[in-house]
């Protein structure tokens, strides 16, 4: 199973959707995730507090942001 993790990011939220073998869909949300705005280290630390998911375990192939 592979997946795509899809991001619709501003400054003050970003709307998030993993697609699971062009079949399931599952929707979340975060912070704004703005990289001209946050470090590299501040976007992981947001992402690692606030999603939904734990990237590892989801076989994900392709991200688009």
């Amino acid at each position: 199973m592979s997946s795509i993790l899809i991001a619709d990011s501003g400054s003050t939220k970003t709307d998030w959707c993993l697609i699971e073998d062009n079949q399931n869909m599952r929707r979340f949300k975060t912070s704004g995730l703005n990289p001209f705005f946050r470090s590299e280290k501040e976007c992981y630390d947001l992402l690692a507090e606030e999603l939904a998911i734990k990237p590892e375990e989801e076989n994900i192939k392709k991200i688009v942001f």
